[in-house]
């Protein structure tokens, strides 16, 4: 049972009641308030559990405004934004929803293509304005396409067999460990030199901060596509 979870900028439609019933149950006061609220602060001293939305952090300041923190809990996979060794050091528990939205973020990968490659936006601002003329709509497909993946995880790996099954795309990889996953594995330089449509699915940390960094993208073959997630 915590004594107080300050859940930093989740609103009440985050969750159905029933999940929310859940969470009073293991807290004695629940407070929701905007990460840049004034009122944090004054509730920092006596939290001992402390919600993440995608995307937020915790560096070693914000843990040390927090004397009785205990756990950490992000929603979504990545950890990158949060001090892992220092809440480690501290004995603060920190957890992350394992799988969360990979069915989301593949689908969008290729929502956004498909945008980019049909020219939807275009199509659909030129329908409003009373010209259905498709003379100017070529499109591009993604079959037979060379489709580079960089990071085999769980979102990488769903996109890859997305992009193999359903768009008959030829799909390599590369990770920094190398997967038994029945894909072709590529080297870094050589994917960028030679993949038509590139898809990066590294979690962020210190160490991928800037891995598509000048040097590299100077590497992708003119052309392509990148999508970052």
């Amino acid at each position: 049972m915590f004594t107080k979870m300050l859940l930093l900028n989740f609103e009440e439609g985050n969750f159905k009641p029933q999940y929310w019933h859940r969470i009073d149950k293991i807290t004695k006061q629940k407070v929701l308030l905007k990460a840049d609220s004034p009122d944090v602060k004054k509730h920092l001293k006596d939290t001992d559990c402390l919600l993440l939305k995608l995307g937020m952090g915790a560096d070693k300041s914000l843990i040390d405004s927090m004397p009785k923190l205990k756990y950490i809990g992000m929603y979504g996979t990545g950890f990158g934004r949060i001090d892992m060794a220092y809440a480690n050091k501290k004995r603060i528990i920190v957890c992350n929803i394992a799988g969360y939205a990979t069915e989301g973020v593949a689908e969008f990968v290729f929502g956004a293509l498909l945008e980019y490659l049909r020219e939807i936006s275009r199509a659909k601002t030129q329908a409003a304005g009373g010209s259905y003329s498709e003379a100017s709509y070529t499109g591009t497909e993604i079959s037979e396409k060379t489709f580079g993946v960089i990071g085999l995880g769980r979102i990488g790996s769903r996109v890859a067999e997305l992009a193999s099954k359903g768009f008959d795309a030829d799909v390599v990889y590369w990770s920094h460990t190398k997967k038994n996953a029945g894909i072709k594995y590529m080297d870094i330089e050589k994917l960028l030199k030679t993949a038509d449509i590139i898809s990066l699915h590294m979690s962020f940390n210190p160490q991928t901060q800037g891995f598509l960094n000048a040097k590299r993208i100077a590497m992708i073959k003119p052309g392509a596509i990148v999508i970052n997630t």
